[in-house]
This record gives C-alpha cells, sequence and structure tokens, in this order.
C-alpha cells in the first residue's frame, strides 16, 4: 500500500526493511539501517530525520498505563542526537510546551524541527481514516484514489462482524 501512495511521486521512496524483518523492528532500528544503506550509496553520510505528527511527540515521552513509555530514553537520545525529527504540529497539540517540559527534548531541541501551517492546518491522521473506512464513509479527498483502490481490493480496515 506504501508503494502505491509514493508510486506517482519523484522525491518519496518506500522501503521494504520493516516488511521483510521476521519479527517487529523499532523506528529507530529502521533509521539507522536507511542512513547507513543511503550513506553508503552516496559515498557521504546522510542524515535521516524521523517525521511525526505532534501527538507522536507527545506519545514518544509520555507513560503508558504499564509504567513504561514507548520509546525508551536512550532511544529518544540517540533518535535525537544522531537523527532529528521534524514534527508536524497536529489540532489540540503544543509541541513546543512538550519540548520545553521534557528533558531530554529540551537538551536536544536544535535536533527537532516543527512546522505549523496556519494557512491550512493538518489535522489528519491514519487512526481518523482507519476509522473512516471502518464505518463505511469516504476517504475520497483524504488519499489518493490508487490507494482507496487497493484497501478496497485488499479488504483492509473493515469491520469484522
Amino acid at each position: 500500500m506504501v508503494e502505491t501512495a509514493v508510486r506517482k511521486n519523484f522525491w518519496i521512496r518506500a522501503g521494504d526493511y520493516e516488511c521483510t524483518q521476521p519479527t517487529p523492528v523499532r523506528q529507530i532500528a529502521v533509521l539507522k539501517h536507511y542512513q547507513k544503506k543511503i550513506s553508503q550509496k552516496h559515498d557521504e553520510p546522510i542524515r535521516m530525520l524521523y517525521v511525526c505528527g505532534s501527538e507522536v511527540l507527545d506519545e514518544l515521552v509520555a507513560v503508558q498505563s504499564d509504567g513504561c513509555c514507548l520509546w525508551t530514553h536512550a532511544e529518544i537520545k540517540e533518535l535525537l542526537q544522531k537523527h532529528g525529527l521534524i514534527v508536524l504540529k497536529r489540532g489540540r497539540t503544543h509541541p513546543s510546551q512538550t519540548i520545553y517540559l521534557t528533558d531530554v527534548l529540551r537538551q536536544y531541541q536544535k535536533n527537532i524541527y516543527v512546522i505549523e501551517d496556519e494557512t491550512f492546518p493538518n489535522d489528519l491522521r491514519c487512526s481518523r481514516i482507519r476509522t473512516a473506512l471502518r464505518r463505511g464513509e469516504s476517504v475520497k479527498y483524504c488519499l489518493d484514489d490508487d490507494v482507496i483502490e487497493y484497501i478496497n481490493d485488499h479488504n483492509l480496515y473493515q469491520t469484522n462482524s
């Protein structure tokens, strides 16, 4: 599906590293893999940045019900030291506040780029799209027609009932 989504884009490519691994792979491992691969291809160090919505930034540092975080402190530190973070501001989130209030984020804030589009704010999330699809609602103007066709052809995100 990702290949279908980026097929018409000349500057974004889909990789299959995660799909070809026998077990789930942490995002930091994916970044390291592609940074090494692309740096070797171009014979120079390439810096990979992790792109996410601001709700994901909150989730990176939030303590879960089991007392753990989604990312370890060491993973967050490595992400920010060796890679970097591009955060797309979403509605009702405050990434600057999250960065300020979280010591490790604050320490490496020079490697965090917050993007806020005030003209056309983006609050679109994959979870909302999956919910709409599960409910049979249209996502026509949210996804490329080829992606919608792929989802329908493979019966993805349908209700189990």
